[in-house]
């Protein structure tokens, strides 16, 4: 017996080892292939090829999450891939969640998420990770702090983006990144200023960094023909015509080219106008736009200008913080706004999206609520859709209105008597809730879960339901009249035979007696989730089903999953059964009890229980003594008898006892008994004659 015990306690160690072997050695394997993945994805990176780089990436995660490399890999495929930023810096930050690196370290992910920051506009943040030990120094993060400190847009930022782009224009000299970031601001610094009419000078340290860059244009090697351009509007007059000349001669198809060459009078205002719009291709920098019509003289020109705004067909993008990203896009059509696109923080997540008729918004669409929002009208709206939880709100005319944006006229187009619309926004984006909804809604439809298809339809009148439809399948089987406020009934046909048979009582619960999960549950399953249903409760619900007038059952509930269930089986008015489930005690007992009455709706008998057991009844309004049998659920009243006295009665009564109905038991001739069935209890007294008398 010893030796055959040691041999299953040895087979048990040996079978555990062997298992927790094969787990090693499944993660091994598992990471080894990660880890060839990751080698993968690193070699489609180094030839650009995001896609396959991306595919490798995830395909290593699917086999060891716990590297950090792969993260990295992916972010950095998806922000080539043109994937939402918001989705980069979820990704990017897994990398430093895990702090599991292979061949990378985390200074190439702290990169990577300080670029997604700052395009994102959190502008400190990004400096934060950049300045953070290991301090990161490198032609990114340099490239990364300058773009930070332009986009903070104050002073003492501005001169310390200048400052460190003077700086690093001579540690990086054949870096492109650098002078086109600076062109870029300063020109759009210079032509906000002209547009708005502020007095504007060249600063000094932006004409010593100018100078340095515009010795080597034109530079026939590099691509970068925009930043050439934009260099020159810095230079001395007589420097700006010879070099623009040159750069011209490298790709004039720009509209840079155009507004430039008008500016400086390298090319005629003819050329240039034409120039200007045939290579936007449809395309405009509304800022650009307004540049260009501002420069205009000739008569015919300015109308054919005002001709081309009134009709523009194509998409204008709108950068109104200066951080040469375009958190307005709009498309027009016919020179009015088709669709409006906001992205605050170019994210890629859209705070809004609207589409228009002839420039008058229709439609909203909120990307993080899921709303839907319909105008009659703009601002007034007609109708809302909550595509979260299938709630749908309707306005009367003219009762609510909602303008996150003003359409204004373009003031700079205006010397050209032609009103052109662009959206304004210059507040936060307040997304109505549920609550300022169902306040202003003059309708609320609700999905609800009571049946497949079911939903209510709610009339609202002051911001407080007064009538309420339920509909399944658009067939009404449910209503409720609200405008009384609470209690309130709601008549219901549960059967489909187009009776209402059901009437159901429910009111508001103050004294959070009915809080629990069953009650709120029914709750939201009848009424949806809405404003309206919280703090409600069914109080109670009565049945008449062949509309009599005579309800053959009702339940009242009394909180603490307290309830009083009654019956009228034979439909005389006069109560047969009542059970009551007393509410829940602080010591956790439950407390029940059943009574029977006669004919005349008097009392007949009651039975008490404590945690299903009985412990007392009550018959003729006389409380008697109870004894538990020695079957289950069987019980003795007022006298115990004997076990075979009661396996006698149980074979009486086996083909079944009526529920509340008294039966005469006599097992032999010497013996009777009285017998009733409660619930599952049977219950049984001794008669002492056996003749009974009218009173028995």
């Amino acid at each position: 017996m010893k030796a055959i015990r040691v041999c299953l306690v040895l087979g048990f160690v040996l079978f555990a080892g062997f298992s927790v072997f094969a787990q090693s050695s499944s993660a091994a394997a598992n990471r080894r292939t990660a880890e060839r993945c990751l080698s993968l994805s690193e070699n489609f990176m180094l030839n650009s090829d995001w896609q396959n780089a991306l595919n490798q990436a995830e395909l290593g995660l699917s086999y060891d999450d716990s590297i950090s490399d792969l993260f990295y890999v992916k972010a950095a495929s998806q922000s080539n891939l043109g994937v939402r930023k918001a989705d980069v810096i979820e990704t990017i930050k897994e990398s430093f969640a895990k702090d599991n690196w292979v061949n990378y370290t985390k200074n190439s992910a702290r990169i990577l998420y300080a670029d997604m920051l700052s395009d994102t506009g959190l502008y400190d943040q990004s400096l934060a990770i950049l300045d953070s030990e290991p301090l990161l120094y490198s032609a990114d993060s340099e490239f990364i702090r300058i773009k930070n400190y332009y986009r903070l847009g104050t002073t003492d930022s501005i001169a310390q983006a200048r400052t460190r782009l003077n700086s690093s224009r001579k540690i990086y000299p054949k870096d492109e990144r650098f002078p086109k970031l600076f062109f870029m601001f300063e020109f759009a610094f210079m032509s906000y200023a002209e547009r708005t009419g502020t007095p504007y000078e060249v600063p000094e340290i932006v004409r010593t960094i100018t100078n340095s860059y515009t010795v080597s244009i034109p530079d026939y090697s590099s691509a970068n023909v925009e930043s050439e351009i934009l260099a020159l509007m810095f230079c001395e007059p007589e420097q700006q015509k010879r070099l623009l000349k040159a750069v011209g001669e490298k790709n004039q198809n720009n509209p840079t080219f155009a507004y430039a060459g008008l500016k400086t009078g390298v090319i005629s205002e003819e050329k240039a106008f034409n120039l200007f719009f045939d290579s936007s291709n449809g395309s405009y920098s509304l800022g650009l736009l307004e540049d260009f019509g501002l420069l205009l003289k000739d008569e015919e020109l300015i109308q054919n200008f005002k001709q081309r705004i009134a009709s523009l067909e194509g998409t204008v993008y709108i950068d109104n913080d200066l951080d040469l990203q375009s958190e307005i896009v709009v498309t027009y059509e016919r020179g009015r706004a088709r669709t409006i696109s906001y992205d605050k923080n170019m994210d890629g997540i859209l705070e809004i999206f609207a589409t228009c008729d002839f420039g008058a918004p229709v439609s909203l669409f909120f990307s993080d609520s899921k709303l839907d929002l319909f105008y009659e009208f703009y601002p007034y709206v007609s109708r809302v859709v909550d595509n979260t939880s299938g709630n749908v709100y309707h306005f009367l005319t003219n009762e609510y209105s909602y303008n996150p944006f003003e359409m204004t006229v373009d003031t700079l187009f205006s010397r050209y008597e032609v009103e052109f619309f662009v959206p304004y926004i210059d507040q936060e984006i307040e997304i109505p809730d549920e609550f300022m909804l169902a306040k202003n809604a003059s309708s609320l439809e609700v999905a609800t879960k009571e049946r497949r298809n079911s939903r209510v339809s709610y009339t609202i009148f002051e911001g407080c339901p007064v009538y309420a439809v339920f509909l399944d399948s658009g067939s009404r089987y449910a209503y409720a009249s609200i405008e009384n406020s609470y209690p309130f009934v709601r008549y219901v046909d549960y059967d489909n035979d187009g009776v209402y048979e059901t009437s159901e009582t429910f009111d508001m619960d103050t004294e959070n007696k009915y809080s629990d999960a069953q009650n709120v549950e029914l709750i939201k399953n009848i009424f949806g989730s809405n404003t309206f249903s919280e703090k409600l409760y069914l109080k109670k619900v009565q049945i008449d089903r062949d509309g009599n007038t005579i309800v053959e059952f009702s339940e009242e509930y009394l909180g603490y999953n307290g309830k009083i269930s009654s019956w009228d089986a034979d439909e005389n008015g006069v109560l047969d059964y009542e059970y009551i489930r007393y509410p829940d005690g602080a010591d956790g007992v439950l407390l029940e009890e059943t009574i029977i009455y006669n004919e005349n709706g008097d009392e007949y008998l009651s039975i008490k229980n404590q945690n299903g057991v009985p412990t007392a009844i009550r018959s003729e309004g006389k409380d008697v003594e109870v004894f538990k049998g020695q079957n289950e659920n069987f019980f003795w009243i007022e006298e115990k008898g004997g076990d075979l006295e009661e396996t006698a009665i149980l074979n009486n009564v086996s083909g079944g006892v009526e529920q509340g109905a008294v039966r005469v038991v006599q097992p032999d001739d010497a013996q009777r008994f009285s017998v009733i069935k409660v619930g599952n209890g049977i219950f049984c007294k001794k008669l002492y004659s056996l003749v009974a008398g009218d009173e028995e």
